[in-house]
């Protein structure tokens, strides 16, 4: 029960007690689609559950008949699984709220939410011992219209390393669309990849690797840790990929309080892009009404017992900060923690649960609504005080260098 109270409490980007329909108890080849479901039943499995647990009762009541009817019909006209998959993304679609997809094995955010909840028996039913793993180079990717775009470089990747840039438009390979398939087809292999930049076709060299989800995002954010100077000022950065996990707040707490960081003269906390999951409690750290402890040993040297971070801080938030991040963006402007830079959030705060259908693809719905001091932020996100854009055609990070100006006139 704690457990269960701790993901409740931790996890508002994914809030879960059970996350699957799945009875397995063998592991799950999660690289296969089963060839005897028809695409009828896995739309009746997903729309039955979106029915039972959606945490909306009045959309389910007015909206959710005519047009779960309306995308039932749509079904049997499907050509193909790309054909299913696109229809069921719109059907969701129209529900308007956040935490509410459909992902498939052939999708990096799939392996991301099994990471996420990894600890729990239903994933571990369809993974088996050897965990959630998956072929990446270390991005994050969204589709826009037809094209794979770039929203995310992972800190200390392959992308990283070879040079891709967020904004970046993922081309064919082979004939083949940038796809989890293709890593897996070339992994470990060194793969000249064609992207889009600024209207011009390039080549990038990278090599697929096969990691853990959670490690993955873990790594990402140890290796974004960095000082940045700026008008004799050492200013400690670091970015938080998610915060999906307690072990995500240990980091940090690590990173500021015992690492490189903690000699900063101050903090920017960057919380763009990526997962959320952040519990309120995680602004603890900046609290500076708690005692600072000094041990003394018998020659009177000192030692500093540290366990929150007491200079300046600033929040650097965008429209890809979700959920359990913009909690955080919330109370730091709410308690005048540091100024909050970049732009507004997503407007993302439903509590989500994943649920697997029978083929092993994931449906990923809000069953909860959920209020902040009493406000609602789903649909409407925080806004920052100080309003920085970033251009995706250059390579800078504007946002990021308007921190750093601003942190370090602090």
């Amino acid at each position: 029960m704690r457990y269960q109270n701790t993901i409740l409490i931790a996890c508002l980007l994914y809030l879960v007690m059970l996350c699957s329909c799945t009875s397995s108890k063998h592991k799950i080849d999660v690289t296969a689609i089963p060839p005897s479901f028809t695409y009828q039943q896995l739309f009746d499995a997903l729309s039955d559950t979106v029915r039972i647990h959606f945490y909306d009762t009045a959309f389910i009541q007015k909206t959710f008949p005519q047009l779960t009817a309306k995308y039932r019909e749509q079904v049997l006209m499907v050509p193909d699984r790309a054909g299913f998959d696109r229809l069921v993304r719109d059907y969701l679609a129209e529900f308007h709220t956040s935490h509410t997809s459909y992902h498939t094995q052939d999708d990096h955010t799939y392996f991301h939410l099994a990471g996420i909840f990894e600890p729990l028996p239903n994933v571990q039913a369809v993974f088996g011992a050897d965990g959630v793993q998956y072929p990446s180079i270390g991005l994050l990717t969204e589709r826009h219209n037809k094209e794979i775009v770039v929203v995310g470089v992972l800190d200390g990747s392959p992308a990283q390393a070879a040079g891709l840039l967020k904004g970046d438009v993922m081309q064919y390979l082979d004939r083949e669309v940038y796809s989890i398939a293709v890593l897996r087809k070339n992994l470990d292999r060194n793969i000249s990849f064609p992207i889009k930049r600024g209207g011009q076709s390039i080549l990038v060299d990278v090599t697929p690797r096969m990691v853990r989800a959670q490690e993955e995002m873990q790594e990402a954010c140890r290796q974004s840790a960095r000082l940045i100077e700026k008008n004799g000022k050492k200013i400690a950065y670091i970015h938080m990929w998610s915060f999906a996990g307690r072990q995500y707040y240990e980091l940090l707490q690590e990173q500021l309080l015992y690492g490189d960081l903690a000699q900063a003269d101050a903090l920017i906390l960057d919380i763009r892009d990526g997962w959320g999951g952040a519990s309120p409690e995680y602004l603890n750290i900046f609290n500076r009404n708690i005692p600072n402890l000094v041990f003394y040993d018998r020659q009177r040297q000192s030692r500093t017992f540290s366990t929150q971070w007491r200079k300046p801080v600033g929040l650097l938030i965008n429209n890809g900060s979700r959920s359990g991040k913009e909690i955080l963006a919330y109370g730091f402007k709410k308690y005048n923690i540091g100024p909050v830079i970049g732009e507004k959030t997503a407007g993302a705060v439903t509590a989500g649960r994943i649920f697997f259908l029978p083929d092993n693809s994931l449906l990923y719905l809000a069953v909860n609504e959920v209020a902040i001091d009493g406000e609602i932020l789903e649909g409407i996100g925080v806004y920052p005080d100080i309003t920085a854009s970033d251009d995706p055609i250059t390579p800078q990070d504007e946002q990021l260098e308007e921190a750093v100006r601003v942190m370090s006139e602090m």
